[in-house]
């Protein structure tokens, strides 16, 4: 059986420090890691089974912009939204965008399971629609996610509807908080 782990918003390889100590003890899932920014992927060179790219999920293959936190980029988005942080909205650097939809949907051509984690800064609600909306959100045995609702100007309905949507397609959901890994 080949699995997979698809981990979104990889920050500094902690994503995938806790789901090998916690999940995936015997290495037997494959890792792919999207992070968006660049100045993290210096932290992915020494994990085992394992592929980084520097891009950002989104709903379309392509380019967008990508506001950089002035603190060293910690919570960057590609929402220009987001209230929390020192995001540098004047400048925002261009990065390439893939569309997480038509990823999964390959992927689950040679994967039996895939588990996938979001910590995209307030982007999940727009990816996660895109999945709804093209049944790629059917491929997935599990969405591990920490939301960012109240970061990005998402209303509490619109959170609870994504998530009653989520549910009524029997989508397990776990809350997902990698700090300190």
């Amino acid at each position: 059986m080949k699995k997979l782990f698809i981990d979104c918003g990889g920050h500094d390889g902690c994503s995938v420090r806790k789901f090998r100590k916690e999940i995936d003890t015997n290495c037997e899932y494959h890792i792919i890691s999207f992070e968006a920014n660049k100045e993290y992927s210096k932290f992915y060179d020494n994990f085992d089974n394992h592929q980084f790219y520097n891009k950002a999920v989104w709903v379309y293959d392509g380019h967008i912009d990508f506001y950089l936190d002035q603190k060293k980029g910690y919570g960057s988005s590609v929402m220009k939204e987001k209230r929390t942080g020192k995001l540098d909205k004047e400048n925002p650097e261009k990065t390439e965008s893939i569309r997480l939809s038509s990823f999964i949907e390959r992927a689950s051509c040679e994967y039996d399971e895939i588990i996938l984690k979001l910590d995209i800064e307030g982007a999940e609600y727009e990816v996660l629609q895109d999945m709804v909306n093209t049944g790629a959100i059917n491929k997935i045995s599990k969405l591990m996610i920490e939301w960012h609702y109240n970061k990005v100007g998402v209303s509490k309905e619109d959170h609870d509807s994504i998530n009653n949507e989520l549910k009524r397609l029997n989508v397990e959901i776990e809350e997902w908080d990698a700090i300190g890994y």
